[in-house]
């Protein structure tokens, strides 16, 4: 429930920015960029690029499976804006976007406690077959067809017959 959250905290915060890439005229004032400037063209793409993320935190809301992406693509919105603002020298034009941004980084590192945390590891062990972490470790120093094998039989399957070109070809 509380990532859920978190996603739909991480969302609303890049709502208003995408409804720039809709609203341009939100551009001029989030930003104070004239209209029919090149910087302008450039940020109003920024905003279509904000609409990429706005759906990737609410898919994440609902869909475990994509928050690690989800995850990466809003931290470097967020971090990367954050780290520019601050060397940029903290212009007061873009203050209210940092602040926005700063409001949602507990959000974020829920988000990344979540997605990365130890029961993510644990459930990720458990959906790969209770296979060690490095299982190529063990295969070193086989022949190709008899790793093959060690990986069919790790599969759950007993053995295989290889035709005679396939086990050349390994």
């Amino acid at each position: 429930m509380f990532a859920k959250i978190a996603w739909f905290v991480l969302a609303a915060t890049h709502a208003l920015p995408a409804l720039a890439a809709i609203r341009p005229a939100l551009l001029t004032a989030l930003y104070g960029i004239e209209q029919g400037s090149t910087a302008f063209l450039l940020i109003h793409h920024r905003a279509m690029l904000f609409i990429a993320i706005l759906f990737a935190c609410l898919w994440a809301a609902f869909a475990a499976e994509v928050r690690r992406l989800a995850l990466v693509v809003t931290a470097i919105s967020m971090l990367g804006f954050l780290l520019l603002y601050w060397l940029g020298g903290a212009q007061q034009a873009l203050r209210t976007i940092a602040v926005a941004d700063l409001i949602a980084l507990p959000a974020l590192a829920y988000a990344a406690w979540d997605a990365f945390g130890p029961a993510r590891r644990s459930q990720a062990q458990s959906n790969s077959g209770g296979l060690p972490a490095r299982p190529m470790l063990r295969l070193m120093g086989r022949s190709r067809s008899a790793t093959a094998r060690a990986i069919l039989r790790r599969a759950g399957r007993s053995s295989i017959s290889l035709p005679n070109r396939v086990s050349q070809c390994w």
